[in-house]
């Protein structure tokens, strides 16, 4: 016959139980919306750099950059560019130079980014920058990365050069089957007043 007092000692262990175990399913679900919560953040900060990526060199057109090519009058890139969403930004004889907000957060500021085309002394499309700002330091390692693949899955080998670069040279056929002849170099703006991103797509010649 079980007596009172082991009746109540069995109460007692058995609120106990129960109450590690509301603890620990409590505990689970806390880990579990933790773990959902960083991978819905990486998947969305992967998400947005994909977004500049695509944004900024719209891969999509088919050209080396946007919908624009080395050689080009510094009128025709500006007709071209006048379609599209860019902020024609500063205007002189030998470039031309726009800029794009991507985001806006509202505690760490703007992330933008900045082109810019420039033209050899025959008017001719010479040397391509553009310049991402990120105020996130995640984001600039994350399209960083990005860029650095995209790039290496489309022109193989590259180098680093004196200036902090990492070089791929490449080239590309014109309609008149002319070869055009160009680096394309990526580097991190660490020691700027505003730090992100630099690409460069420089012409060398055609063959």
């Amino acid at each position: 016959m079980i007596k009172s007092s082991d009746l109540k000692k069995l109460s007692t262990l058995f609120a106990i139980l129960c109450l590690l175990l509301v603890f620990a399913c409590k505990n689970d679900n806390s880990n579990s919306k933790k773990n959902n919560s960083n991978q819905t953040t990486q998947t969305d900060t992967t998400d947005m750099v994909y977004q500049y990526y695509n944004k900024i060199f719209k891969p999509e057109s088919g050209s080396i950059f946007r919908d624009v090519a080395f050689d080009q009058s510094i009128s025709t890139v500006k007709d071209t560019e006048a379609n599209s969403n860019l902020k024609l930004s500063e205007e002189e004889e030998d470039y031309l130079q726009y800029e794009e907000d991507l985001y806006v957060d509202t505690a760490k500021g703007i992330d933008y980014a900045m082109l810019k085309y420039i033209f050899d002394n025959e008017d001719r499309l010479w040397i391509i920058t553009v310049n991402y700002y990120i105020q996130d330091s995640s984001k600039t390692n994350d399209l960083f990365d990005l860029l650095s693949e995209e790039f290496t899955e489309k022109f193989d080998d590259y180098y680093l050069d004196s200036d902090g670069y990492t070089v791929w040279e490449s080239e590309y056929k014109r309609p008149d089957s002319t070869t055009v002849v160009y680096d394309l170099g990526i580097r991190k703006l660490i020691k700027f007043e505003d730090p992100g991103i630099q690409i460069e797509l420089m012409r060398f010649g055609t063959m």
